[in-house]
């Protein structure tokens, strides 16, 4: 539930470094990139930590910052073969276009392994006035102090 994660973001958050992705299917879409059932299928088991994704979109992240992604069709090809992706200029085309049309066989998800706690679609509204609810709460408390 968002409210036993809020304590945690709230006391750890500086301006500008909470990123929260909800429930809601129009803003896993949005967020995301990728249809709500995927996601909402997904456990944690489905994720896996790699720089497949990163290698195939030239992105230069610093050694030992991989990203965790849904495992997918396009990783299985790629894995323990990044230096031969680096230099496929039709494996990144073929990257790009999966993800304009949706292709989640071969476009990336990045998702943790909380994916695996997402269990329904809820419409934002809900989810921020339970957090908002929460955080007046927490908040109450702690300046109760």
């Amino acid at each position: 539930a968002p409210s036993r994660r809020l304590p945690v973001v709230l006391q750890n958050a500086g301006p500008g470094d909470v990123a929260y992705l909800d429930r809601n299917q129009k803003t896993l879409q949005r967020l995301a990139g990728v249809d709500p059932p995927r996601l909402l299928a997904a456990g944690e088991g489905d994720t896996v930590v790699t720089t497949v994704f990163d290698v195939a979109q030239g992105l230069a992240w610093p050694e030992g910052y991989p990203g965790r992604a849904l495992a997918n069709d396009f990783w299985r090809r790629w894995r323990g073969h990044e230096d031969e992706l680096a230099g496929d200029p039709d494996a990144r085309r073929a990257l790009e276009d999966a993800r304009r049309d949706g292709d989640l066989d071969v476009a990336y998800v990045y998702a943790g392994q909380a994916v695996g706690a997402l269990r329904r679609a809820r419409p934002a509204r809900e989810v921020v006035a339970e957090m908002a609810a929460e955080a007046e709460r927490l908040l109450a408390r702690w300046s109760a102090r």
